[in-house]
């Protein structure tokens, strides 16, 4: 995967950038002979489009009950650190999105509702939630309820079952 501004400079210190149809055949030649295709800013050549088709494979089996992936995980799949430098366009070309500073396959009430939750790092009443979540306070408990893995504890407290389930992996460290 390379910035097309980037190949497109390297293209054109070997083929320098003339007006006529030889020239554009044989910059387009040169570029499916690399197997490149654009993909919006990038071209990407074969292997890459197989890396983002295995990226999108891994980040569906990752994705929680409401669809969000943990990104240091998922980002630890790919090939070096030049990768992060362009993570915004392979989570964009992966099919997944920005959700509540996560990243998910949809940006959903009750993912961006679970997001906030995990954001704010502890339990949260719902007006904590609705404001990180952009919901309607109102909405929140209804939200919530259908998420297996968001509890409500105390009064007007929820949490992540995971945090109640461990304990000393949870906000806090268990202190």
């Amino acid at each position: 995967i390379i910035p097309m501004r980037v190949l497109n400079a390297r293209l054109t210190e070997l083929l320098p950038l003339e007006p006529g149809l030889a020239n554009g055949l044989l910059r387009r030649e040169l570029l499916a002979g690399l197997t490149y295709q654009p993909m919006g800013v990038m071209y990407v050549a074969k292997s890459g489009r197989e890396l983002l088709r295995q990226l999108r494979i891994a980040a569906k089996g990752m994705a929680d009950d409401v669809g969000l992936v943990d990104q240091r995980r998922l980002m630890r799949d790919l090939p070096d650190a030049n990768w992060d430098a362009i993570w915004p366009w392979v989570r964009d070309r992966s099919g997944l999105k920005r959700v509540g500073g996560l990243v998910g396959f949809r940006d959903t009430a009750r993912a961006r509702a679970k997001a906030a939750i995990a954001a704010i790092g502890r339990p949260a009443t719902r007006g904590q939630i609705a404001e990180l979540a952009g919901l309607d306070e109102p909405r929140v408990a209804g939200t919530l309820s259908g998420v297996p893995s968001v509890v409500r504890i105390g009064n007007g407290f929820w949490t992540l079952k995971e945090w109640l389930d461990n304990p000393g992996n949870g906000p806090g460290g268990g202190q």
